[in-house]
């Protein structure tokens, strides 16, 4: 999925736009994939992270950052790291 992303206008989409893409019904399994996906990365690099109110790790700003500011009348933007677009094109997995 985040090769979708990687070639998105601006490597910006929403979890639905994301969901639509890799053909998924709702954007929950999207949200759950980026979230392990980031888990993941984030214990490998330690990655500093924004915390819910309950104090758990948002692990998706291991792969992406917001664009929305946390507007409740708009969907979340997602936009892929600089850094992580490079990984995925160094390593091939932009396509």
């Amino acid at each position: 999925m985040t090769n979708l992303q990687y070639n998105a206008p601006d490597r910006t989409l929403t979890a639905t736009e994301l969901a639509t893409a890799a053909g998924y019904e709702s954007h929950s399994a999207v949200n759950l994939q980026y979230g392990f996906l980031g888990k993941w990365l984030h214990e490998e690099l330690l990655c500093p992270l924004p915390e819910r109110e309950d104090g758990t790790k948002i692990y998706t700003f291991a792969l992406a950052t917001g664009l929305d500011d946390g507007k409740a009348e708009v969907e979340w933007r997602w936009v892929l790291k600089p850094e992580v677009a490079t990984a995925l094109q160094q390593l091939g997995l932009h396509q």
